[in-house]
């Protein structure tokens, strides 16, 4: 499989929006992740930061792929704006499972971001949308 070079290129690809849908597989993880670390590095975040996000969008995009309908895709939905990251991250779920909110993973996305937040909609099949949102924390100089 050829390498294909962006790094000359991430400015001009991130915008104030970025939408990526893969399918919801475990191996597509590490496609999110890079793009959580490429998002928060484009919006100058330190490196803990770009960590603690990556951490977050990993966790939810764990979960959901984890409880994804066989063959369903999942998207993440980053919107830049004025120091603040947000990232939609979403999937249609085959069963009814919802994020446990007193659990370790949500305990730990609720520490390493602003906010975290999650919804259900019913349109055409159940779909769960995890919301996360986090203020750019930036290198001291």
């Amino acid at each position: 499989m050829a390498e294909i070079d962006l790094s000359g290129q991430i400015d001009a690809l991130l915008t104030e929006h970025v939408e990526l849908s893969v399918p919801a597989r475990l191996e597509h993880l590490p496609l999110l992740r890079m793009l959580a670390e490429a998002v928060a590095t484009k919006e100058d975040f330190d490196l803990d930061s770009i960590a603690d996000f990556k951490i977050a969008v990993d966790e939810v995009a764990s979960w959901l792929v984890h409880h994804a309908e066989v063959g369903a895709s999942i998207s993440c939905r980053y919107r830049l704006s004025a120091g603040e990251l947000a990232v939609s991250v979403a999937a249609p779920t085959a069963d009814q499972a919802v994020p446990e909110t007193d659990g370790f993973g949500w305990h730990v996305v609720k520490t390493v971001t602003d906010s975290a937040s999650y919804r259900v909609t019913e349109q055409g099949g159940r779909v769960v949308t995890i919301d996360l949102a986090m203020a750019a924390r930036r290198e001291r100089t």
